[in-house]
């Protein structure tokens, strides 16, 4: 039996694909956007890209789904497109609708890829980490421009340093795109201990490494949190409600920097 499996969407979502294509029996052909070519190029050989949302491409990639070898399809995704690419694949198909509401304390979409994984003939996926090589600390206190918010105050990521250089004195190595260098560069004046700013110099397989072999993650909500943590990198994800002066701000039209916010 050939499996196929669906995923597309942003770089979290992407890298929560990883432990899912890892307990399946055989490597699957892989549909996918661009970006997860980029993301999941170390875990699969095979892929068909859906190269934008636009309705002549979908109809192209649901053309090549039926031209090709798999007998299951695993959706992954469970979004109203792919819904429609499932229906007219004309493949077996394991999706979302085959488990009922979840009634237990265990996330949804972990009890549906268990289940979905297990009806395609693969194992329970596992995330336990046995990290033991101390190389560096990843901090990655950026998020993207949409989401500025969730930014925290220059104190606070001081404050992690000092803890984290206090007990392990291992350096820091700061990522974020190219449009956070600016805030990152500023992360990094106020850390504690030996540290280097590599926002917009990594690319997603280049990112992917650095996570890889890194001793520990301390992330916002951001794709580099998921990441980090389906490869096995223990990982600490910061979440909080919404700095109260951003909002002021985009009420009264101002443009205020996340640098020099403060508590």
């Amino acid at each position: 039996m050939k499996i196929a499996t669906m995923r597309f969407s942003a770089l979290g979502d992407l890298a929560m694909t990883i432990p899912a294509i890892r307990s399946l029996p055989q490597k699957p052909l892989m549909i996918t956007s661009p970006l997860g070519q980029e993301v999941l190029a170390d875990e699969v050989d095979d892929f068909i890209i859906l190269k934008s949302k636009k309705f002549g491409d979908v109809v192209k990639l649901i053309k090549q789904i039926r031209r090709s070898e798999a007998d299951v399809l695993l959706d992954l995704q469970g979004s109203d497109r792919s819904k429609v690419i499932r229906l007219f694949s004309g493949k077996k198909v394991i999706h979302p609708g085959a488990i009922d509401r979840c009634r237990t304390h265990r996330c949804a979409t972990e009890i549906f890829l268990d289940m979905a994984i297990h009806q395609a003939g693969g194992g329970l996926y596992d995330y336990r980490s046995s990290r033991s090589e101390k190389n560096y600390i990843v901090l990655h206190p950026g998020s993207s421009q949409k989401w500025e918010s969730k930014r925290l105050p220059l104190e606070k990521w001081q404050e992690f340093s000092k803890a984290l250089w206090d007990r392990y004195e291992l350096p820091f190595m700061i990522t974020g795109t190219d449009s956070e260098r600016e805030y990152c560069e500023a992360v990094k004046k106020v850390l504690v201990g030996s540290s280097h700013n590599r926002a917009g110099e990594l690319s997603i397989s280049e990112l992917r490494g650095l996570l890889d072999h890194a001793f520990l993650t301390v992330s916002t909500d951001s794709g580099p949190m998921h990441l980090s943590a389906v490869l096995k990198t223990p990982t600490i994800g910061i979440f909080g409600a919404t700095n109260w002066k951003y909002l002021m701000a985009k009420l009264l039209k101002i443009q205020l920097s996340p640098i020099h916010l403060r508590e």
